[in-house]
């Protein structure tokens, strides 16, 4: 799970911050390891951060992922919308910015 969370750290800190963006917002993520164990990320858009633990008061989208379907989604093996529409993923809060998470965390080109 390191592997990916380091991925898409290095994915948000390659966005030029004075660059348009299509996606801002904060999104908590919630991983759930299959050793039963959790992690929580949260992806600052606005600031272009990547932090270790649930650093914002109120994150514009929260998201419980199995970590299997995390590192599904960040290879393209699954679209974000399928993993949360098999149960992979539960999404809180904003649902249309939700629907972005998928090009935030995979590896296709992020603008």
């Amino acid at each position: 799970m390191d592997e990916i969370v380091e991925k898409i750290r290095a994915r948000i800190a390659s966005v030029d911050p004075d660059g348009p963006r299509k996606v801002t917002g904060v999104f908590q993520l919630n991983i759930k390891n299959e050793d039963g164990s959790a992690r929580v990320v949260t992806l600052d858009l606005n600031k272009l951060e990547v932090l270790d633990g649930d650093v914002s008061d109120a994150p514009d989208v929260s998201v419980d992922f199995d970590g299997p379907a995390l590192v599904q989604v960040a290879t393209n093996e699954l679209s974000f919308e399928e993993a949360v529409q098999s149960g992979k993923a539960m999404v809180t809060g904003d649902i249309e910015l939700a629907k972005t998470l998928g090009d935030v965390v995979s590896d296709k080109p992020l603008e």
